[in-house]
């Protein structure tokens, strides 16, 4: 114990970084103090999936299966509770699934991973359409913009602060409003 450093045996796990077309893992074997050491194929660490390709595809697949279960929990209380409006269901819908959805997106990048499907599949619920109904009748009905739109104003928005730079104050509502301000801020007009 030269160090004193104590480790969890149990929640200790390597994930071993391979390319995809390898197909053997390793034959190292990996022990702290006479103990061996797990190899696993996906690890979560700080919540964002750590896979042994070190792509974000199972991490991904995660966020839609998590912002799935989001929204059938949205639609179970629609269900219970009659005549809800759109407003009631529009803010639900922002404040569990697309804050589901749109944890670490700038992590994930601009690759296409489908979280559309969740937001569509939401759009034919609250409209009651069948599921060819075209996904721009669906999106324009409502108003809403495709997940893929808005993670790139995201990223737009991030890259356009860090130009910018942040407000002078530091107060919640002094950022709120940096925010907007910039939000409204039209690069055409100048």
């Amino acid at each position: 114990m030269k160090y004193r450093l104590l480790v969890n045996i149990d929640k200790t796990k390597v994930v071993h970084k391979r390319k995809k077309r390898t197909t053997n893992i390793t034959n190292v074997r990996f022990t702290w103090e006479g103990s061996e050491i797990g190899i696993v194929p996906d690890y979560r660490y700080l919540g964002v999936l750590l896979d042994e390709f070190l792509c974000f595809d199972v991490h991904c697949e995660a966020i839609r299966n998590s912002a799935g279960r989001a929204l059938g929990g949205i639609i179970s209380k629609f269900s219970y509770f009659k005549n809800v409006g759109f407003k009631t269901f529009d803010k639900l819908f922002a404040s569990n699934v697309e804050s589901v959805m749109s944890y670490g997106v700038s992590s994930i990048g601009l690759k296409d991973f489908s979280f559309e499907q969740v937001q569509s599949r939401a759009a034919r619920y609250f409209l009651g359409v069948r599921p060819k109904t075209p996904i721009p009748a669906l999106y324009g009905e409502l108003g809403w913009i495709p997940f893929k739109g808005q993670k790139s104003t995201f990223q737009i928005l991030y890259f356009f602060v860090q130009l910018v730079g942040p407000p002078s104050r530091r107060r919640v509502d002094r950022r709120k409003s940096h925010i907007l301000s910039i939000l409204s801020y039209n690069l055409w007009d100048s």
